[in-house]
């Protein structure tokens, strides 16, 4: 009986170790797991979830968190444009603060001045002379590219033409004198005025001479003419005139 008691013990005991083996074997066969960033997020999301547990659809919030990590890169870029524009608005913040109280009181001076009908009318002469206005731009574009197209021969002709103003600036200072001359001619012609009367006076004697019908004078027959008061006043302005003119050439004969 002790004998047949101790084998069975010894079997059950060998049963036990082979399955000890087994786990032994199977624990070191499995991989594990390796750790991930997500896990403490999950462990610590787990009593948040407890919280709101049947206030939401497992199926809708599998579908956002699937979009989330969709759409990881685009909310990246609305971050970095949201930086973006708060650095902005740092940036603008201290030019506001000086803007501002000068709007405030440009708007309050206006107040009354301009109604809303006016801003109507702006807007609507806007809006119609929006193909006037990109015209303006389409020439303006054009006189650019006009421009940039003249630029280097603008830089070849410029310097000629600062040559040629100044040659004519040092004749102008060396013709001083005739300037003088000429401005005092044209005062003079200036200050001789004719009536209306004399005018019509004076076309009349023009109209009546006649070239076609001259009549020979006879050295005694020009005699009798010096004696008409018309011819002497003639012959005084024209002796008047060759005196100035033999006095301008003394003048320059002078130096």
């Amino acid at each position: 009986m002790n004998e047949a008691l101790i084998l069975e013990k010894l079997d059950n005991l060998a049963s036990e170790i082979q399955s000890l083996k087994s786990e032994v074997q199977a624990f070191k066969d499995a991989k594990p797991v390796p750790a991930t960033s997500a896990q403490p997020a999950v462990s610590a999301s787990v009593p948040m979830l407890a919280k709101f547990d049947g206030k939401y659809n497992e199926k809708d919030l599998d579908c956002l968190v699937e979009n989330l990590l969709i759409s990881v890169n685009d909310i990246n870029s609305m971050l970095f444009k949201m930086k973006a524009g708060n650095e902005l608005c740092r940036d603008i913040e201290p030019i506001a603060h000086q803007v501002y109280p000068h709007l405030i009181k440009f708007l309050y001076e206006i107040e009354g001045a301009v109604t809303l009908t006016d801003f109507e009318a702006l807007l609507r002469n806007l809006l119609i002379s929006v193909p006037a206005m990109n015209e303006a731009l389409g020439f303006l574009r054009a006189g650019i590219e006009l421009t940039d197209d003249l630029m280097p021969v603008a830089k070849i002709v410029y310097p000629k033409v600062i040559v040629a103003l100044n040659e004519l600036q040092q004749a102008i200072d060396n013709s001083g004198g005739i300037i003088k001359v000429v401005g005092a001619a044209a005062s003079n012609v200036k200050e001789f005025t004719i009536s209306e009367e004399q005018a019509e006076e004076i076309i009349k004697v023009m109209n009546s001479i006649n070239l076609n019908n001259i009549k020979p004078v006879s050295p005694i027959g020009a005699v009798k003419q010096l004696m008409n008061p018309d011819v002497q006043k003639s012959l005084g302005a024209a002796f008047m005139m060759l005196q100035s003119m033999g006095a301008c050439v003394q003048i320059m004969q002078k130096k």
